[in-house]
């Protein structure tokens, strides 16, 4: 039976390390890279950029940026602003909707550290939240160099960015529930070390039930978030439709772990728990 449960370990502690490497920074910022040039050429806007909000939604971190010709960026890949400084994006935080920036209309017009993060060049903007359930991951940035007249943010483009938006919060809450997964896993696992010559199989037991209760949480605000978002979504929305299956299917598959982990509760702690069905 040991032999068993060091196995079952071993398999987890493989998923788990994939789960830490997909929601490691590089790899995060990859992907941002890969969709920020995807939404810059779908959208056909001058330049996209992604900033990720800190914890306490204070600080936004640029963390991928494309343009379909050299600007000059006032700023580096990974700088940090104040959201106090960047008063346009706050509005998009606080109020949970896309904000405009026009800069030959006044009240729309930016400036200062703002302008920065868009560039002096900047003709208008689209500044787009990242929803991940009751949380603002980040902003969506798409810019547009050329005159409203030429490029405007009219209603059919601003819808198609909002969508885009969803997807890519929709991948950024799924690689959080990986980091928070692979976190977890290194809490069980640093304290599996610490009592597997005093318990073994029991020890082994406790610490699984435990990490059942905390993986419960997250996974479930995913799924049932993501449930919400696929009933109010039109299939023929292919891109949206196809990014909340493959995010359920991707808890499916998170369950089935929950499930060996409560296996391994249920050999040396015969009470067990009830299970997570989803």
């Amino acid at each position: 039976m040991i032999q068993e449960t060091r196995g079952r370990t071993r398999q987890l502690e493989m998923l788990m390390q994939i789960g830490a490497n997909l929601s490691s920074r590089t790899y995060v910022d990859g992907l941002l890279t890969i969709l920020v040039k995807h939404v810059t050429h779908a959208a056909r806007t001058a330049f996209c950029r992604i900033g990720l909000l800190s914890e306490g939604e204070e600080l936004l971190s640029i963390r991928a940026t494309y343009a379909v010709r050299e600007l000059p960026w006032q700023n580096a890949h990974g700088e940090r602003y104040r959201l106090d400084d960047l008063p346009k994006h706050r509005m998009a935080v606080e109020t949970r909707q896309p904000v405009l920036v026009r800069q030959d209309t006044p009240h729309m017009a930016v400036n200062g550290e703002e302008l920065h993060v868009l560039t002096a060049e900047v003709q208008s903007a689209a500044l787009l939240p990242l929803l991940g359930g009751e949380r603002v991951l980040g902003v969506l940035i798409a810019g547009e160099m050329r005159n409203w007249e030429r490029s405007p943010f009219d209603a059919v483009k601003m819808g198609f960015l909002s969508s885009l938006a969803l997807s890519i919060a929709n991948t950024l809450a799924y690689v959080n529930l990986l980091h928070e997964i692979a976190q977890a896993y290194e809490r069980f696992f640093a304290g599996y070390q610490q009592a597997i010559e005093l318990e073994r199989h029991r020890a082994m037991a406790r610490l699984a039930l435990t990490m059942v209760d905390e993986f419960a949480q997250p996974l479930t605000n995913v799924w049932g978030f993501t449930q919400l978002l696929l009933k109010d979504t039109n299939p023929a929305d292919h891109v949206r439709y196809q990014s909340l299956l493959k995010i359920m299917r991707s808890c499916e598959r998170m369950n089935t772990i929950v499930q060996n982990l409560r296996a391994l509760g249920d050999e040396g702690l015969p009470e067990g728990r009830e299970q997570i069905i989803l």
